[in-house]
């Protein structure tokens, strides 16, 4: 907690989110939200505010409590698994464990940045709206409805989980009092949200919105790039399904993978140099073939596929509408970082996969691998140089 550990924008801490803190501790009780030193919603910034007020603002205290939110994330993540799903306790562990130790989560868990906060109340999120599902109870909608809101006021690129939770309940409400119920109660969770935006004119506050904001609205690239992270968590985390598809080959999958290099072939993905996470390093060492590295050329395809399969397999699952809702909430980012994509999209495509109580001896197989590459990668001279 005294040494800042290198991992990805690991310096926001000092530039933007500390200095917000100290700001917003000053301004008590009635903080300026106009506008501050964050790209993001203000809720992680107040919460250690007051945090700051109680306990002292070193960082090392400070960084204590958001290890202390990363742990209940996780414990969340596992509950999920073992309650909602009522996985065994082995295999949730080992999900669990995967979802620890990714180089986008565990890092972020040591220093002041807004990721992990965000999760917890996503986390918390996804687990009442599953409940919600499973059982109709008011009470878990109302609770999915409050921890929507605080995610979005921690960071408002999550409005995924509210276009993700709406076919959920056209899916599986059929009364039509019911449906307006629980659609209104999301709705009201985003009213603070709407309220921060129309405040800044823009979704970001405004000091942040020329380099935040695509100027277009519209960055075709992150649907790319979604497409590229689901085919490499694809075949490792649903792998029985992959391997049958790849076995045996039907109109639908020799269309997705088609369709996949025809995206690459119509929108390049280009050497953008300033996105960045381990895909992307990876991709400039390879070859480029009509302006996008190899490494496109095979995930993309194999996402499509992916995306495809699970929208085919699980339809009225929250996973692959949660997937598609989190393409479309890319889409006004102008800049494509791995780490605003991993490791949600390896959670939707857990969601999406069939609703078994315990992983096979294979799936716990690629699990640990993945596990123990995630460790390998953190120890990597390049990945720790590189802070990644």
């Amino acid at each position: 907690m005294h040494t800042s550990i290198l991992t990805f924008h690991g310096t926001d801490e000092g530039i933007f989110h500390f200095p917000a803190i100290l700001r917003f501790a000053a301004q008590l009780p009635t903080p300026q939200l106009g506008n501050y030193s964050s790209a993001t919603t203000p809720l992680f910034h107040l919460v250690f505010s007051v945090i700051g007020e109680l306990i002292g603002f070193d960082l090392y205290k400070l960084r204590a409590f958001n290890a202390l939110f990363s742990f209940l994330a996780t414990w969340v993540y596992y509950r999920i698994w073992t309650e909602q799903f009522e996985m065994d306790r082995r295999s949730a562990l080992l999900i669990t464990m995967l979802f620890l130790i990714s180089p986008y989560f565990f890092g972020v868990s040591f220093i002041l940045l807004t990721d992990n906060l965000a999760w917890l109340f996503c986390l918390l999120t996804i687990y009442n709206l599953l409940a919600g599902v499973r059982t109709g109870s008011m009470r878990s909608w109302c609770m999915a409805s409050l921890c929507l809101c605080l995610a979005l006021l921690t960071r408002q690129t999550l409005s995924w989980l509210m276009l993700g939770a709406v076919p959920m309940v056209l899916f599986h409400f059929q009364k039509t009092s019911d449906r307006v119920m629980r659609v209104g109660l999301l709705g009201l969770a985003c009213l603070p949200l709407a309220v921060l935006i129309f405040k800044w004119h823009g979704l970001v506050p405004p000091s942040f919105q020329t380099a935040h904001e695509a100027h277009a609205f519209l960055n075709l690239q992150a649907i790319e790039f979604v497409l590229a992270v689901t085919g490499l968590y694809f075949p490792l985390l649903q792998s029985r399904q992959f391997l049958g598809l790849v076995r045996h080959p039907d109109r639908m999958t020799i269309g997705a993978l088609l369709a996949g290099l025809s995206l690459l072939v119509i929108l390049p993905v280009g050497q953008l140099a300033f996105n960045d996470g381990f895909i992307w390093r990876i991709s400039r060492s390879m070859p480029y073939v009509h302006d996008s590295s190899l490494i496109f050329w095979g995930l993309v395809p194999i996402g499509m596929l992916g995306v495809v399969h699970m929208l085919r397999r699980t339809p009225t699952g929250l996973g692959i509408w949660m997937l598609l809702a989190f393409t479309v909430s890319m889409l006004p980012s102008s800049v494509l970082f791995q780490k605003y994509f991993d490791p949600f999209i390896p959670v939707f495509i857990l969601l999406a996969g069939e609703n078994r109580r315990q992983l096979a001896p294979g799936e716990s197989g690629i699990v640990i691998a993945l596990i123990l590459g995630f460790i390998a990668y953190a120890l990597l001279p390049y990945g720790m140089a590189h802070s990644a």
